[in-house]
């Protein structure tokens, strides 16, 4: 007879599969350091932009740290078709930059299993690997997992 394994804390959450976007903006501490009130602006303003283009593909960003954002979409297909959108307008937009700041994101996108909690945050391995993603693609480029 098997034995059967031993149920942990994680097992009572619910678990689905999802898409991650993990956006990251690069060289940030450079430029707060040199400029805070431009850092913040400019952190500011890919916020609302990722929200809206994350809401235009029927996803959510549900955290964002500093200068880094998290989104989940229903499908490859939208995190996709969200992440390419928001890398053309931040590029778009760093010519514009107030005093020609080099606004170039990192962009990790990856499907997998994620634990919902209670407050609309989102954890598990889905969003580790979407952020370990984004940590390794080069500036301006987005890594996507097969």
């Amino acid at each position: 007879m098997e034995k059967a394994e031993p149920k942990g804390p994680a097992d009572n959450y619910p678990r689905r599969l999802t898409t991650i976007v993990a956006a990251d903006l690069c060289n940030y501490t450079a430029l707060s350091e040199r400029d805070q009130a431009t850092a913040i602006k400019l952190v500011d303003l890919i916020h609302k932009v990722f929200d809206r283009i994350s809401r235009d593909y029927g996803g959510r960003v549900f955290k964002r740290v500093a200068d880094g954002y998290l989104a989940e979409f229903p499908s490859a297909h939208s995190a996709m078709g969200a992440a390419i959108d928001l890398s053309k307008n931040v590029n778009e937009r760093d010519n514009l930059a107030p005093t020609a700041v080099d606004a170039k994101l990192r962009i990790g996108v990856h499907v997998g299993d994620v634990i919902d909690r209670a407050d609309g945050d989102i954890l598990g391995h889905g969003v580790n690997v979407a952020v370990r993603l984004q940590e390794l693609a080069e500036p301006g480029t987005l890594l996507i997992s097969s």
